[in-house]
C-alpha cells in the first residue's frame, strides 16, 4: 500500500492535483497507532520538493504536517526558488526555534542559503558547532560567512571547548588544507587550541602547514620533539624528516615516534627510523615495539618488526586483543612458545578473545588443566561468550562445571550457556 500511495501522492504534488492527494492521503489512513507511525516515518520521498518546485502551497502544508520530510532540503530549495510562503510553512512546521537542525544541515550540505535563513536566531554554541562541521567538510564559503560575521562569539566557545573540536582541528583532521590555512590567517582559532593543533598537524599534515607553523615560530624544543613523535604515528615521513633537521629528534622522541608508528600499522616511519643516521633501535626497544604492536592487532608491524629483529624469549608471552590473525602469525612462526600458551590462553579467556580461544585450543591442544583454568577466570570475570565456547567444547572437567554452577547460584549470574 505504502509504495503504491507514495507513487499516487508524487504525481499530485508534482501538478498540484489537491483533489487527488487528499482521497490518497485519507484512504492511506491506519487506525492503530503503530500503523500511523509507519505511515509518517515511510515519508514522501520527494514530494515536497515537487511541491515546492510547482508553488502548490496546500500541499506543501499538508506534506509537512502528516509525512517526515527533507525539512532543511525543502527549505533550501524553497530559498532557491524564492517561495517565501513554502519557506514561511517550512519553519512553522519544525519545533525547532532556534533552527539548530536547518543549521547542522547547511553545515553539513553547504547550503548558504539555509545557513543566512537560519543563523540570525541560532545560538553560539550552535554556530561553534556548524563552523566545524563546515570546517571538516570543505565548505569554505561557510567558513568565510560565519568567521565573518561572528568571529568572536565563536572564538568565546571554543575557549571552554576540547581542542579537537576547534575548526581549524577538524579542518586538519579531514584533510581541509586550503579552510586550515584560511582560518590560520585570519586568526580564526583560540590560542589554547593552536597549542594542540601545531602538534596534531604533524600526524595529519600537509608538510606545507607544518613548514608555516615553524616559520612562524610556533614550535619550541618541547613541541617540536612532540610534533616528531605524532608525525611518526602519522606516517608522515616528509614530515619527520623536516622536524628532525629542526631539533625534533631526540633519544626520548625518537623512541616515541617508534613506538606510536609501531601501534598504528606505520611500516613507512619505522623503516625510516631504522636507517637514521646517529640513533640505533636497540633489540630490548623492538621487543617493546613487537609486544605493543601485538596486542593493538598490528599485524603489518609485527610481521615488519619480526623480520628485521626476531624477538627474544622475554617477550614471548604477548597477548593479543582479539586479533586471531595475529595469534596465527605469532604462533606459527615460534613468537609464542608452547610454554607460554597456557597463559595466553587463559588471558584470552579473561578478555573475550574467542577467536583466539578457538585457534589455540584447535592447534595449540591446551591441556585439561589449562581449559579449566581458562573457564574459570572466564567464569569469575562473567565473560559469557568464553564460558559458552569452552562449554561447547566438552574440555571442561565435572569438576569446574560443578564449582561454576555453585558460584552462578550463589552469585546469582545469568548465563545463556
Amino acid at each position: 500500500m505504502a509504495d503504491v500511495a507514495r507513487a499516487i501522492i508524487k504525481t499530485a504534488a508534482t501538478h498540484g492535483f489537491w483533489e487527488v492527494f487528499n482521497l490518497v492521503d485519507t484512504w492511506w489512513a491506519p487506525e492503530d497507532e503503530e500503523g500511523k507511525e509507519e505511515k509518517f516515518r515511510t515519508g514522501c520521498g520527494d514530494s515536497l520538493a515537487k511541491a515546492i518546485e510547482g508553488g502548490h502551497l496546500a500541499i506543501t502544508r499538508d506534506l509537512l504536517e502528516g509525512y517526515d520530510c527533507d525539512y532543511s532540503a525543502g527549505l533550501d530549495l524553497a530559498l532557491k526558488l524564492g517561495r517565501d510562503h513554502a519557506a514561511a510553512e517550512i519553519y512553522q512546521s519544525v519545533d525547532d526555534p532556534y533552527m539548530v537542525g536547518h543549521l547542522r544541515w547547511a553545515a553539513r550540505h553547504g547550503s548558504m542559503r539555509v545557513l543566512k535563513y537560519a543563523y540570525e536566531v541560532c545560538r553560539d554554541v550552535s554556530l561553534f558547532e556548524a563552523m566545524g562541521t563546515a570546517a571538516s567538510r570543505g565548505h569554505l564559503e561557510i567558513v568565510e560567512f560565519l568567521l565573518e560575521k561572528c568571529k568572536y562569539q565563536l572564538l568565546r566557545v571554543e575557549r571552554d571547548r576540547d581542542a579537537s573540536e576547534s575548526p581549524l582541528a577538524k579542518a586538519i583532521m579531514h584533510g581541509q588544507v586550503e579552510i586550515g590555512k584560511y582560518l590560520y590567517a585570519c586568526g580564526g582559532y583560540a590560542d589554547c587550541s593552536l597549542d594542540d593543533v601545531k602538534v596534531v598537524v604533524a600526524a595529519r599534515g600537509p608538510l606545507e602547514l607544518v613548514e608555516l607553523f615553524h616559520k612562524d615560530g610556533l614550535y619550541d624544543a618541547s613541541s617540536l620533539c612532540e610534533a616528531f613523535e605524532y608525525a611518526g604515528g602519522g606516517g608522515k615521513v616528509d614530515i619527520m624528516e623536516f622536524l628532525q633537521t629542526h631539533g625534533g629528534c631526540t633519544i626520548t622522541s625518537f623512541e616515541k615516534a617508534f613506538m606510536k608508528a609501531a601501534t598504528n600499522g606505520r611500516i613507512n616511519a619505522m623503516d625510516y627510523l631504522f636507517s637514521l643516521d646517529g640513533h640505533t633501535v636497540s633489540t630490548t626497544f623492538t621487543n617493546q615495539a613487537f609486544v605493543a604492536a601485538a596486542r593493538d592487532g598490528c599485524l603489518d608491524s609485527v610481521k615488519f618488526l619480526n623480520g628485521k629483529k626476531p624477538p627474544t624469549n622475554t617477550i614471548m608471552g604477548a597477548v593479543v586483543g582479539g586479533r586471531v590473525d595475529v595469534m596465527e602469525f605469532l604462533y606459527g612462526n615460534g613468537c609464542i612458545t608452547s610454554e607460554k600458551v597456557n597463559q595466553v590462553f587463559v588471558a584470552a579467556a579473561h578478555t573475550g578473545c574467542v577467536d583466539v580461544l578457538k585457534y589455540l585450543y584447535t592447534e595449540a591442544h591446551a591441556s585439561p588443566s589449562v581449559v579449566d583454568a581458562a573457564f574459570e577466570r572466564a567464569a569469575d570475570h562473567h565473560v559469557a561468550s568464553a564460558v559458552e565456547f569452552l562449554l561447547e567444547t566438552g574440555a571442561v572437567s565435572p569438576g569446574a562445571v560443578e564449582k561454576f554452577f555453585r558460584k552462578a547460584i550463589h552469585g546469582q549470574w545469568i548465563y545463556d550457556a
